[in-house]
């Protein structure tokens, strides 16, 4: 049984091996379509963004794993490309929250849409109730903490 388990254990990280370079496929086809270019950690931001609205410079910090000094050059770099910008806290001016500006919503959505595209057709491949099975088996996986892992939000665990 150690054996076998742990020949799925391999196929599980050759699989999603295989799901993070066709998500990666996926976003840059998504960005060379609107004439963009941006680096893992860029898009990282873009998407954990996109996915909350305006968030904390820490928050975002602590979500992408990455020191504060990393996230506030990766915000200007973000800021000088023209998707992102700085807002300050409307009861607090000392809190610098970061948002999407329009053209980062549009991009973060194109992002999302070549995404969805791609999901579909993947689930092509699968019957109605192997999809069912296939979608609430990855849900599961994606609602348990790996042990040492940062906390990953409920808004990106589940779909």
């Amino acid at each position: 049984m150690a054996k076998k388990k742990g020949e799925l254990v391999s196929r599980l990280v050759r699989t999603m091996d295989v799901l993070e370079d066709t998500g990666r496929f996926a976003d840059s086809a998504a960005t060379a379509a609107l004439d963009m270019v941006f680096d893992g950690n860029e898009m990282a931001a873009l998407r954990w963004i996109g996915a909350r609205g305006a968030v904390t410079m820490r928050a975002l910090a602590d979500g992408l794993g990455i020191p504060s000094s990393s996230a506030t050059s990766l915000i200007d770099r973000l800021v000088s490309q023209g998707v992102v910008e700085r807002l300050r806290h409307e009861h607090d001016r000392r809190v610098v929250l970061v948002s999407l500006d329009q053209k980062g919503k549009s991009v973060w959505q194109r992002l999302q849409d070549e995404r969805a595209k791609l999901c579909q057709e993947m689930l092509g491949n699968f019957g109605p109730a192997e999809q069912l099975a296939l979608t609430d088996l990855l849900t599961r996986m994606t609602q348990i903490k790996p042990s040492g892992a940062a906390d990953v939000p409920s808004d990106r665990r589940e779909g």
